[in-house]
């Protein structure tokens, strides 16, 4: 659930202090303030830098500085806390990939830290960042940071698949069927979800997830001409979610998909008549026309169909059918020369 998120920010921390200003990068993430830092100053001139820094919103020197002080830092629970403040500061500054790597080392070092509830959470904004194409990653091939969306379908995978009853688990299948969207990988984007819809039936994306699942078949179709299986089957998944969801959230995208892939599909058929009529088939022209007026008969493809048809005569006979090439054989055989009779044995003295 997308609005337990920014709740999750006056929750998480439990610490008195006055908020840090918004940070840019997070405003997308439905998120107004990062984690406040404890009133009061510390002795230490490093750390005090850092504390300076996060409260200025100079997260980016805030996060060096952070690190510095976790490094030489002794106690284990103020460690811990240095660590969680440069994640923190690298993702408000935008650094999402340094800040998965330092969220990631607080879980691995300090799995007992109450800060790790909030973490996991802030694990799945940055899989939600990259699934949506908006977060960098150094590329080790190319020595330049990269969009990596195969990267956020990773992290929000393994977000799903190791707490599946969490709040946003939901979510998280949501934004990995739409980084496959991104991708062009329909088939991946239709199964995240379906199984969305499957998994998790009162989630809040349930009714968008079967309104998307349909348009993944339209998306992946190359056009009637190439394969109408596939623009067929998702006219007919877009009808089924407009009978099912007749005032849902997506019923008027569906309703103008429908209605321009019944004029796309119907009008692709009467070319089909046309070519047979131009060719002197017309009983085959008559089929192709009919089945445009009675499959999309609100169409301008069905007027088309329609004058096609008033231009035939209505008793049109189908043509024979082919001939039985099992009835070829028995005539070729019936003309075939009788056989020799065998020879006659040989005298024996």
């Amino acid at each position: 659930m997308t609005a337990l998120l920014a709740a999750w920010l006056v929750a998480l921390l439990g610490c008195a202090g006055d908020p840090a200003p918004a940070p840019e990068g997070l405003e997308d993430e439905g998120l107004v303030t990062v984690a406040p830092l404890a009133s009061g100053t510390s002795s230490d001139p490093l750390e005090r830098q850092a504390q300076d820094d996060f409260r200025a919103g100079r997260y980016a020197a805030a996060q060096e500085a952070f690190t510095l002080v976790a490094q030489t830092e002794k106690d284990p629970q103020r460690r811990s806390e240095h660590v969680f403040y440069a994640a923190e500061a690298a993702l408000a500054a935008g650094r999402h990939y340094e800040s998965y790597e330092l969220y990631r080392t607080l879980i691995q070092s300090f799995p007992t830290s109450r800060r790790i509830p909030g973490v996991i959470e802030r694990l799945f904004l940055i899989g939600r960042a990259y699934a949506e194409g908006k977060a960098r990653k150094p590329s080790l091939f190319l020595g330049v940071e990269t969009l990596d969306r195969e990267f956020g379908i990773t992290l929000l995978s393994n977000f799903q698949k190791a707490r599946p009853r969490h709040a946003l688990a939901d979510d998280a299948m949501h934004y990995i069927a739409v980084a496959h969207e991104g991708l062009e990988h329909y088939p991946d984007a239709r199964d995240a979800w379906d199984r969305l819809t499957v998994d998790y039936p009162e989630s809040e994306w349930a009714q968008t997830a079967q309104f998307r699942a349909a348009l993944t078949y339209v998306h992946e179709s190359e056009g009637p001409a190439y394969d109408t299986s596939l623009l067929l089957t998702g006219l007919a998944k877009l009808r089924a979610y407009r009978d099912r969801y007749p005032t849902g959230n997506h019923a008027a995208e569906a309703g103008e998909e429908i209605a321009r892939l019944e004029q796309e599909l119907g009008a692709f058929t009467v070319e089909q008549a046309r070519f047979y009529l131009r060719r002197g088939q017309d009983y085959s022209a008559q089929l192709y026309a009919r089945a445009v007026v009675r499959d999309y008969p609100d169409t301008q493809a069905a007027s088309d169909a329609k004058d096609l048809l008033a231009a035939l005569p209505q008793d049109l006979e189908p043509p024979p059918p082919p001939r039985d090439h099992a009835d070829d054989d028995a005539e070729l055989e019936a003309l075939q020369p009788p056989a020799a009779p065998p020879p006659a044995p040989l005298p024996v003295d």
